[in-house]
């Protein structure tokens, strides 16, 4: 008779009621197996005896490929859903301590994204055979094939070796993601002084996004904004100096307008410049779901 030794020091009545609730699946395969629960020092154990049932006796090989894998499958959610967050905290504290206990809790956040985002891909791409929760029910099966007792926290040290550096890549690209971040908002903060220091050179401001993606600044009555700064600024997007998206956001701060009017959103292809707008100038912009000047495709008429 075959029996499968599970252990762990916590978690193990999930593992138990999660393969006792499903155990129905295999028995309408013909695999039949008691479960019960044992404790030796400090580590729990789940204990799984198959039934030496017809299925089984005629055809032991394949009777055991199925129990491996209906395992498999559940101790890898346990292990993505139980020690994973775990793991990744662990990393990040060990090997991450220059950073504040905040910014820890923040790059966790930012490792967790990257690592649905993989998983996202992989099977919006159909290439679920790499996924991470298949890695791990292969390396499980692979095991269980040669062992009968299986303590997960060992299990993971020494044979998901592939899995704990691919959880440390991710952490490094949550660290890139976090301190892109980090810089983006201090440089919001910085022009969002700016902002508040700056004397109002109009009351009200409108951005036009053209067809061709151009913006174009009026005042309040419509008129194409005239200023000696900005037309320096013109000069030197001109001379390539700096970047178009630059321009609009220097040439908002130099006229630090009172309220800010967008309209034709629709044809932007650069939504992260009217989102650093909106951040800088808070309740100051207003997003304009339509106007006369929003149904009409040229200003021509308004000059």
């Amino acid at each position: 008779m075959y029996k499968l030794l599970i252990g762990d020091f916590e978690n193990i009545d999930y593992l138990y009621k999660k393969i006792k609730n499903e155990a129905k699946m295999l028995e309408k395969e013909g695999v039949e197996f008691k479960i019960y629960l044992d404790q030796k020092e400090n580590i729990e154990f789940l204990i799984c005896e198959l039934k030496e049932n017809k299925k089984y006796k005629n055809n032991p090989i394949e009777t055991l490929n199925l129990f491996y894998h209906y395992i498999a499958n559940i101790i890898a959610d346990y292990i993505i859903m139980f020690k994973e967050p775990k793991i990744l905290e662990k990393i990040i504290k060990q090997e991450y301590d220059y950073f504040t206990s905040q910014e820890r809790d923040m790059i966790l956040d930012f490792s967790r994204k990257v690592l649905k985002e993989r998983e996202d891909f992989y099977f919006s791409t159909n290439a679920y055979r790499i996924s991470k929760k298949v890695k791990i029910i292969n390396e499980i099966v692979q095991y269980l094939e040669s062992y009968d007792q299986l303590i997960i926290h060992g299990f993971i040290v020494f044979r998901l070796k592939s899995y704990i550096e691919d959880l440390k890549d991710a952490i490094e690209s949550g660290i890139e993601d976090f301190l892109i971040e980090k810089e983006y908002n201090e440089f919001i903060h910085l022009l969002q002084y700016f902002v508040d220091i700056q004397e109002p050179q109009i009351h009200i401001l409108h951005i036009l996004i053209n067809e061709d993606k151009k913006y174009s600044l009026l005042d309040e009555n419509f008129k194409t904004i005239q200023n000696e700064y900005l037309e320096e600024l013109s000069c030197e997007f001109l001379d390539g100096e700096i970047k178009y998206e630059d321009l609009l956001i220097s040439s908002l701060i130099t006229i630090a307008p009172t309220k800010i009017y967008i309209h034709h959103m629709k044809n932007t292809n650069d939504l992260e410049i009217m989102k650093t707008i909106q951040k800088v100038f808070g309740d100051r912009v207003h997003v304009c779901n339509g106007c006369e000047i929003c149904t009409e495709n040229s200003v021509a008429k308004k000059k």
